[in-house]
């Protein structure tokens, strides 16, 4: 009779983790505008937290000073990448038109090889000279609703730090705890691995002269958090600038790609599984699903944090006995089928 109740709770279980499934997806996506800066703002609390404790533990310095400098920190931060992203695009804007006119040199070399083919050539090279001349404004708009979230970033920021008591020892036991350790560890490596990555790649691109190197790197940083699919992407993003940039050599080209792309494949595939192991606990299969799901529901941003969100949601299920399967299938520790013998 315990067993045939067990298993009508797991039905009902089941059956109610679908409808809840469903019904957050729907106000994840109705409540995006608010909650992705939300969410972020909380991330960089994991992130600042330790800065504070630091500063408290270590300097002796009042929790109001310590906040205040963290927040300081935080605003300067915002500002630098507001210069570097105001400078990138007055750099793209001052030079679109050496851009243009190397494309044009590229559309009449592969219209005479077309012609010497018998083949006529479609006019791909014409529309992308069209998204060219408007690329600097959808940069700038882009760019522009980037700053205004960060603004709202840093307003719940604020909030969210000055509303936290800061304990002198990290907090230990219960399952927020656990969530949060786990996610500031995991932020904590692709802060670093991320940085260091971002900071070859500039110097990469800096010495073989590439333009717009800084925004690259920044790109690379950025992308680095996109789990499977963002280190491929930031890779192959200086390949329109190095292909139009007029006096790059076919070598220097080449070295473009390989270069940072060796520094990608060293730094994601031996040096952060080390550094990080199992931390997240997250089967490969599951983790492309999570950055199609949050992709999916809050764009570039929902890819960021699709790990982390992800991770998260595992550590809630794993708190329940009848969610706990699902938890373990996430991990990928799947039930093992029963044999014979075992049934015997």
């Amino acid at each position: 009779m315990t067993s045939e109740v067990d298993h009508q709770r797991r039905i009902q279980t089941i059956c109610l983790l679908t409808l809840a499934f469903f019904a957050a997806g729907i106000a994840l996506y109705l409540l995006r505008a608010m909650l992705v800066p939300f969410v972020l703002a909380v991330f960089f609390t994991f992130i600042l937290t330790p800065l504070i404790n630091f500063q408290v533990r270590r300097l002796r310095l009042p929790r109001a000073l310590a906040l205040v400098d963290t927040l300081l920190l935080g605003v300067l931060a915002m500002a630098l990448l507001a210069g570097v992203i105001a400078s990138s695009v007055a750099e793209m804007n001052d030079k679109q038109g050496l851009y243009i006119a190397r494309l044009d040199e590229l559309r009449t070399e592969l219209d005479k090889v077309a012609e010497k083919l018998g083949y006529d050539l479609p006019r791909v090279v014409e529309g992308a000279q069209e998204q060219l001349k408007g690329l600097v404004g959808v940069v700038i708009n882009e760019i522009t609703s980037l700053l205004s979230d960060g603004f709202l970033v840093l307003i719940f920021l604020i909030f969210l730090i000055l509303g936290r008591d800061v304990p002198l020892e990290e907090p230990r036991g219960g399952v927020l705890s656990k969530v949060e350790t786990q996610i500031r560890s995991y932020l904590a490596v692709k802060v670093l691995v991320s940085a260091v990555t971002s900071a070859l790649v500039y110097a990469i691109l800096s010495i073989i002269g590439i333009d717009l190197a800084l925004v690259f790197a920044l790109l690379t940083f950025f992308f680095n958090f996109v789990p499977n699919i963002g280190s491929v992407i930031a890779v192959l993003l200086p390949l329109p600038v190095v292909v139009l940039a007029p006096g790059i050599s076919l070598t220097e080209g080449t070295l473009a790609i390989a270069l940072p792309f060796a520094v990608q494949f060293g730094m994601g595939n031996i040096v952060e599984p080390k550094l990080m192991g199992r931390s997240l606990d997250l089967h490969p299969v599951v983790v492309l699903l999570a950055l199609i799901f949050w992709g999916i529901l809050w764009g570039f941003v929902g890819m960021l944090l699709s790990v982390p969100l992800t991770a998260a949601c595992r550590i809630l299920l794993e708190q329940s006995s009848y969610t706990k399967p699902v938890a373990d299938a996430m991990a990928g520790r799947l039930p093992a089928r029963a044999t014979t013998e075992d049934a015997a």
